[in-house]
């Protein structure tokens, strides 16, 4: 049960928080022992970052949840995504959540369990801010293996700023609530829906190569020997030991991913001891997958613009520097580690 959405207004102080919390938190735990008890943070449910040094006292039996809200528009920020470089604009929004909330998720002993409760962007497809922060939003939420709700479910509303019928552009049934507004809705944030890592498993981690802008993931395609985006639920498992190694298929492990040229598919070889099977990760935020041709040229991963399922190799998009304007987002991929059977 949560206890109040979105604290803001002039009364919003920390000394408040804490009483009022706790009180709230109290009156809920003692009426039921078995609810959750869901608190929000201050500045419409963005800031956490108190507690790091002044935890709750009492976490009501293992029954307190902590919440959190990320949009394009948090802390005023909708233009940034929509007119600065993203390769800028996504890696200071991250460091921010982090700092503010996302701190939780990187604690294993004696924390609270956080979760997004809201998050979202405008389902048509559009809206070049909400586009961007939800390719970062995703990233994000599979490193750290979020648990999250999105606004909204509705399509429309009965009566909504004096107009009947307003359509929820957010939401993610349409106008007349009959399908998804954006088609592939349930492939994209398929993969972030699932458990990624399980803290109680003794299984070994592997890597899963994720695209966030697609919600897809890389997989083999054995008939041509090389690698494709499809649908998360048909990933491939790798085996990535870090920066200058081989990319490694964890179901043969004698092949790996091998660049052979600038626009040219990456394949499936059984090469894996030169420069063209060596990869690195292409910026400190861990977006991109760069190799080095033979003649000592980088190239990126990228999403083939022409065959939307297919994956090349080309000139990285905004290697050096983050005042790049460019949009690097079809070389957006990530490398996820997974414990999940």
């Amino acid at each position: 049960m949560s206890m109040r959405n979105e604290l803001r207004g002039p009364n919003q102080t920390r000394p408040a928080w804490y009483r009022n919390v706790a009180r709230g938190a109290q009156t809920i735990h003692k009426a039921n022992p078995n609810a959750l008890v869901i608190v929000s943070g201050l500045s419409f449910d963005t800031d956490l970052s108190f507690l790091a040094q002044s935890p709750l006292r009492n976490n009501y039996d293992n029954k307190l949840v902590l919440e959190a809200h990320w949009y394009a528009f948090s802390e005023g920020k909708r233009q940034e995504w929509a007119e600065k470089p993203l390769a800028q604009v996504c890696p200071g929004s991250a460091e921010r959540f982090d700092a503010r909330a996302g701190f939780f998720t990187r604690r294993v002993n004696g924390t609270v369990p956080l979760f997004v409760s809201e998050f979202g962007g405008d389902q048509r497809g559009t809206n070049r801010a909400d586009n961007s922060f939800l390719s970062c939003f995703m990233a994000f939420a599979a490193e750290r293996d979020l648990d999250w709700a999105l606004w909204a479910l509705q399509g429309s509303y009965y009566w909504r700023s004096g107009v009947e019928g307003f359509e929820e552009t957010y939401g993610v049934l349409d106008s007349g609530w009959a399908r998804p507004k954006y088609p592939k809705f349930r492939e994209k944030f398929r993969f972030i829906q699932e458990m990624i890592q399980d803290p109680r498993s003794s299984t070994g981690f592997y890597q899963i190569i994720y695209h966030p802008p697609t919600g897809q993931c890389l997989a083999h395609d054995r008939e041509n020997n090389v690698v494709v985006l499809r649908d998360c639920e048909g990933r491939a498992r790798w085996r990535y030991n870090g920066e200058g190694d081989p990319i490694l298929l964890v179901s043969n492990a004698t092949v790996c991913l091998r660049l052979v040229g600038v626009g040219q598919p990456v394949q499936v070889s059984e090469k894996c001891d030169d420069t063209q099977s060596f990869w690195r990760v292409g910026s400190s935020a861990g977006f991109g997958l760069i190799g080095e041709y033979a003649n000592g040229t980088e190239l990126c991963m990228e999403r083939d613009s022409a065959d939307a399922s297919l994956v090349l190799t080309r000139e990285c998009i905004c290697r050096h520097g983050s005042a790049c304007s460019d949009d690097p987002r079809h070389q957006w991929f990530k490398i996820i580690s997974s414990n999940i059977v």
